[in-house]
């Protein structure tokens, strides 16, 4: 029996064969120390990447990075 995917067109950006995660190039011109962009909000620990995956607008997400950029 053999199995068979099919793949339907997916949205998907990458850079460097990347898209997963944020690529290494990307986090070090960005400065940031990790692919997620550890933070913490209110004394609890989050990333960028789990504030897109709930929603935030890229505005938002700016605004983290500008709030945050010292953790990041």
């Amino acid at each position: 029996m053999t199995s068979r995917w099919r793949v339907e067109h997916l949205d998907a950006v990458s850079f460097n064969h990347e898209s997963e995660v944020l690529p290494i190039r990307v986090q070090e011109w960005a400065g940031l120390g990790s692919a997620e962009g550890s933070l913490v909000i209110d004394g609890c620990r989050t990333s960028l990447a789990q504030q897109n995956d709930k929603g935030a607008s890229f505005a938002e997400l700016a605004c983290l990075i500008e709030d945050n950029q010292h953790l990041l």
